[in-house]
Formats: structure tokens, C-alpha cells, sequence
């Protein structure tokens, strides 16, 4: 059940979600552009996963969740990014 929000809330909430995801695209031809260990395999499937997750709840209009999962993607590439 998803909770129901203005829909200044919700516009805020999908541009939000759509820079997150927006970054973490530009950072993924980074990632798989070349030799990956089997961690960093992981980490771009799991990226890729909580992408797809933020894509879903959008098309469902839970504009909340897709800012979390597009959250969770971002962070893990910019960890990957300080990281290297």
C-alpha cells in the first residue's frame, strides 16, 4: 500500500529519482567497460537490479519507492567510483 501525496510531493519525488538514475546510467558504461572482478560483476548486477526496481515502481506511480531503489543505485555507484 502505498501512501498517497500531493502531487508537488510526487513531482519532486520522480525528478528526483530520474537524476539519480540519470547519474548511475552515465557511471555504468564506466563500470562495465572493462575487466571486472567477480565483486564488481555483483555490484553491477545489483545496480542494474535496484534500476529496474526504481523503473517498476514508477510505471506503478509510487513515485516514494523509486526514489529509494534509485537511491540504493546511486549509492552503490559512487561507492564503486570512490572506491577505485
Amino acid at each position: 500500500m502505498q501512501a498517497i501525496l500531493p502531487a508537488q510531493e510526487q513531482k519532486k519525488l520522480k525528478d528526483s529519482a530520474e537524476a539519480r538514475e540519470k547519474e548511475v546510467r552515465a557511471t555504468l558504461p564506466k563500470m562495465t567497460g572493462r575487466r571486472l572482478s567477480a565483486d564488481d560483476q555483483d555490484l553491477v548486477k545489483r545496480i542494474q537490479f535496484f534500476l529496474a526496481q526504481s523503473d517498476q515502481a514508477e510505471r506503478h506511480g509510487d513515485m516514494s519507492q523509486a526514489d529509494v531503489f534509485a537511491q540504493r543505485a546511486q549509492d552503490l555507484a559512487r561507492g564503486w567510483q570512490s572506491g577505485k
